[in-house]
């Protein structure tokens, strides 16, 4: 259930975070990209589509059942913990690859630090949706004392 709930999450923050910050497709270069910078997403191949959207839930649930595995051991109770658990999927999964591609791709600076926030923000927002979602069975209301 939270895996969706990301899922959902992830398909409203990235259009919404590209439409307010779409000048970042234009920087150059610009040979990077996969589709023209400001096409339509319904106009890319159906097939690129699908694979998008199927991947992107499939991520998202592995996400919450990463979520799941650790919550023992993420500090913190309720909001705090899923922080702490989308501050810490940020800083394995965005900030080490985007460093990795600024080093070794020709892409601009400015997309990359771009692409780093937007995901700080994604990450965190998506802890905040697992931990207000996922509960252990079996632990005391994490609300109370």
């Amino acid at each position: 259930m939270a895996g969706v709930a990301v899922n959902f999450a992830s398909l409203i923050l990235g259009p919404v975070s590209y439409y307010y910050f779409n000048w970042i497709f234009f920087l150059e270069p610009q040979d990077v990209w996969k589709w023209k910078p400001g096409q339509a997403i319904m106009s890319m191949p159906m097939g690129w589509l699908v694979f998008l959207l199927l991947g992107n839930l499939v991520l998202a649930i592995i996400v919450a059942l990463v979520y799941a595995i650790l919550y023992r051991g993420i500090p913190g109770r309720g909001i705090q913990k899923g922080l702490t658990f989308g501050f810490l999927g940020w800083l394995i999964g965005v900030l080490v690859p985007m460093f990795s591609m600024y080093i070794l791709l020709k892409i601009a600076g400015g997309t990359i630090v771009y692409f780093t926030l937007q995901g700080l923000v994604e990450y965190l927002v998506y802890g905040i949706i697992i931990s207000a979602i996922y509960r252990e069975k079996g632990l005391i209301n994490e609300n109370e004392g």
